[in-house]
């Protein structure tokens, strides 16, 4: 039996809680298929690339401006475009809290000065969010930005 949402509300409640916010296709495909479906159908989709983006316009910079690279700014863009207008919202949501739970700070400068590696390093969240908790742990504890922002280098 497929669990579905009786009203548009609890649809779009069940939304705001998984996505960065509902829309009305979002509503009407949770009430046509049913939670557990949306949720298998949003695993599935591909993942975006925060590291490709950030390397895009980075590329994009250097042609009109050849000393110039892409920055912080890039991968902060990258994660809102994704978290408001990609298809993988549930996994974007992910991303986000673990980010919130294995913190590494773009405050700091070792961190801020690599801001390729911080768009990698959203890219293992994603990639890690659906495994295991230990091969999450892993993967963190082993990046090469949770090093430099531990200054375990």
């Amino acid at each position: 039996m497929v669990e579905k949402p009786a009203t548009r509300e609890q649809a779009a409640r069940f939304l705001t809680q998984a996505t960065f916010g509902p829309t009305d296709a979002d509503v009407d495909r949770v009430m046509a298929i049913g939670y557990s479906a949306w949720i298998d159908e949003q695993l599935a989709k591909p993942s975006a690339s925060h590291r490709a983006s950030w390397q895009a316009a980075d590329a994009a910079i250097k042609a009109t401006n050849p000393t110039g690279s892409a920055g912080q700014d890039q991968v902060l863009e990258s994660f809102w475009k994704q978290a408001l207008t990609g298809e993988d919202q549930l996994r974007q949501r992910f991303v986000y809290a673990l980010s919130q739970i294995f913190v590494i700070s773009m405050q700091d400068s070792s961190v801020a000065d690599n801001p390729r590696a911080v768009a990698a390093w959203l890219d293992m969240l994603a990639e890690r969010s659906q495994g295991n908790y230990r091969d999450l742990l892993e993967a963190v504890s082993r990046h090469p930005l949770m090093g430099m922002y531990l200054s375990h280098m």
